[in-house]
């Protein structure tokens, strides 16, 4: 039986366990095994490296004794780049068939989500509906291929309606957001319509980084994520997003793998090829 290898760091939140369980179906739909690599933590680059962490980060290296087919990277959720590099090397040493769920940076074939529709009907969504027109784009990485996808839908829909924007490049974590937060709440720029954030995680830490400053959210400016994680619905307010269909990636990840090696994936049942846009603001 073909055994696929999953490499993925801690299992913490919901969008973990949906790309796993896109994988899982269609992996079981397929006939294959799966068998996945993963730690209890994720530290981060400026963590102290205890004994501890290098053991559970040793786990990676079972794929020299695995005897795996192939390998599903999903490198956007590692926060360590010496990980992932470290992981990128014990794969090509191997010659180990991979597809990186996470983009191409890491040198392997990835595959995509319509990460761009999804963007276009987000941006739509808040120029149509909440009559927003100067707009700011909070992106991750510059050159990242994730936040590209998410910023030409965001530019093709501003575009098209005739809306002011700028686009500010973020970093998928928290510091960027703060930094774009004070720079409002200090006056050093415009009080933007809305911001439209890559992701779930810059968004919340926007939406709290203004509120400490004074500014009301969604009333002064809307915010909007993507990810459809936990922490933009429990937020206060809630914040708008995208579902992202990672479910969906991870069962077009196992189908493209599949194939790197000559062999035919078949999608489970349930299978849906969708984005919602969920508006949660309350206006």
């Amino acid at each position: 039986m073909i055994r696929i290898g999953v490499i993925i760091p801690a299992i913490t939140d919901n969008l973990h366990n949906e790309i796993l369980n896109g994988i899982h179906k269609t992996a079981l739909a397929s006939g294959c095994d799966v068998i996945v690599f993963t730690t209890a933590t994720n530290g981060l680059e400026f963590n102290i490296q205890s004994e501890i962490m290098e053991g559970e980060e040793s786990v990676y290296s079972l794929l020299e004794k695995a005897h795996i087919d192939c390998v599903l990277l999903v490198s956007q959720y590692f926060v360590k780049d010496i990980v992932r590099r470290r992981i990128t090397d014990i794969i090509k040493r191997l010659s180990i068939p991979c597809i990186d769920l996470g983009g191409s940076e890491l040198g392997f074939e990835t595959v995509h989500t319509s990460q761009d529709r999804a963007f276009y009907k987000m941006t739509s969504h808040v120029i149509e509906k909440h009559h927003c027109r100067n707009l700011i784009f909070l992106a991750g990485f510059k050159g990242n291929p994730e936040s590209e996808l998410r910023m030409s839908g965001f530019i093709s829909s501003a575009d098209e309606h005739g809306c002011t924007y700028e686009i500010v490049y973020g970093d998928f974590w928290t510091i960027r957001p703060e930094e774009l937060g004070n720079e409002i709440i200090q006056g050093k720029r415009e009080i933007p319509d809305a911001v439209i954030c890559a992701n779930d995680i810059m968004a919340v830490t926007l939406c709290k980084t203004l509120q400490n400053g004074g500014i009301v959210i969604p009333d002064d400016i809307i915010i909007t994520g993507y990810d459809g994680h936990i922490s933009a619905i429990s937020n206060f307010p809630s914040i708008t997003t995208v579902i992202n269909s990672v479910y969906e990636l991870g069962c077009i990840g196992v189908i493209r793998v599949l194939k790197k090696i000559g062999v035919k994936g078949n999608l489970p049942d349930e299978y849906q090829s969708s984005m919602q846009v969920a508006d949660v603001l309350k206006i």
